[in-house]
């Protein structure tokens, strides 16, 4: 190995932004370690390292996507009830309209609908 290598493999140790090389390439310039450390580590360990790294890194995205998808729906859910809510509120507000242009009073509560017998449906169970 040169000197050049291995002050490469020391930058990597110091300034990679992934744990995954740093920590191979640390031992691999640790003291007393030898050519045959830094040999390993150029032909696995910045490779299985930066592998990790990258897999690590579409983990975090993907999960971020779970994330962002999730509020998304949330959001799409909530803003479609309020659609449906206005639409009601919309049509609430044209029959009170139309209900007094005809001279009909309008409910203060809305209107409760007696079912044809009830109490003996629910007396006798049919």
């Amino acid at each position: 190995m040169t000197s050049r290598q291995r002050d490469f493999v020391r930058s990597l140790a110091a300034t990679d932004p992934g744990v995954e090389v740093r920590v191979p390439a640390r031992w691999a310039v640790r003291p007393g370690a030898t050519d045959a450390d830094v040999s390993e580590f150029f032909g696995h360990g910045r490779s299985g390292g930066a592998t990790l790294g990258l897999e690590g890194y579409r983990l975090r995205v993907t999960d971020g996507e779970t994330h962002r998808h999730h509020a998304l729906s949330l959001l799409l859910r909530k803003a479609a009830d309020a659609g449906a809510a206005l639409k009601n509120a919309a049509d609430v507000a044209k029959a009170k309209a139309e209900a007094q242009a005809a001279g009909t009073p309008w409910p203060n509560r809305p209107p409760t609908r007696a079912v044809p017998g009830w109490p003996s449906r629910r007396r006798t169970g049919g």
